[in-house]
Order: C-alpha cells, then structure tokens, then sequence
C-alpha cells in the first residue's frame, strides 16, 4: 500500500520529469509519459515519447531522474525495457566516473551533471555499485510501450 505522502512524492517525480523534459530546446511537443520503474528517493526511469524540434515523426528517450541519480536522458536504441535502459545508464555513467578518476577527458562522453573531481566521482561509483545490486534486480523483467 502507498501512503498518501509516498503516493504524492510519486506523483511530482512525474511532473518534474516532465517538466524537464518539455525544458530541453530540442523537445518541441512530449505526447506520452510512461513510468518504466520509480524506486522512491533513488530514481525514476520513464520513457517519454516526443517529437523533436527538428522533425515530423515522434522519438522515444529514457530519462533518469531522482535522488542521487544523475539526470541523464538516454536514446532508447535497444533498450526495450527500465532494466536494458539502467543497464545503459550504468555503462554511460561508468565510463564518465572512469575518464575523472583516471584523470581523462570527459568531452564527448555524455554530460552527467556532477563536478569533474574524484570525490564526486568516487560517490558516483559507489552509487552506481548500488543501483547495479539494489536496483537493476528490482527491474529486470519490466517491459516498456513498443513504439
């Protein structure tokens, strides 16, 4: 059972993914939100169709939101449900925490949103460890809208 609070906590993680969402100049027009998975205070994955500023036919993008996750929106490629989409999430932002620990460049990696020093990193790391153990059992076996 979801208490009231809990169950309004749900329900703004939506609109602010949304919100988001509708921010970036490259989203002329969201038409679907769909919950792919939400762990409260950990992270909400949602899949959003939308049309892009730049075309006619509409696209799919996972978004991550929530807690101490990174915001990161991610193309949906393969990834044909919340587990495949935090499995990506994972690799990208495992690549991103690797290029700051090993002191390398992180142009052209994806932008995750946290200052480019090791503690931050290394925070990161230890979060990801986290969603891989905690979370991503948690998903597996959901499957997302077929485009």
């Amino acid at each position: 059972m979801i208490s009231k609070d809990r169950d309004d906590d749900f329900f703004e993680n939506i609109e602010d993914a949304e919100l988001l969402m509708k921010s970036f100049p490259w989203v002329q027009k969201v038409e679907q939100t769909y919950v792919g998975a939400y762990f409260e205070g950990v992270v909400g994955i949602y899949l959003f169709k939308f049309i892009p500023q730049e075309a006619i036919n509409p696209d799919f993008l996972w978004l991550f939101l929530g807690g101490d996750t990174p915001i990161l929106c991610l193309p949906i490629n393969e990834s044909s449900n919340p587990a495949d989409a935090l499995i990506t999430y994972l690799d990208v932002a495992g690549v991103w925490v690797d290029a700051v620990l090993n002191s390398d460049t992180t142009e052209g990696l994806a932008p995750i949103g946290v200052p480019e020093i090791e503690e931050d990193a290394l925070r990161l790391k230890r979060h990801l460890a986290f969603l891989e153990g905690y979370i991503l059992p948690q998903c597996s076996g959901r499957q997302a809208p077929k485009p």
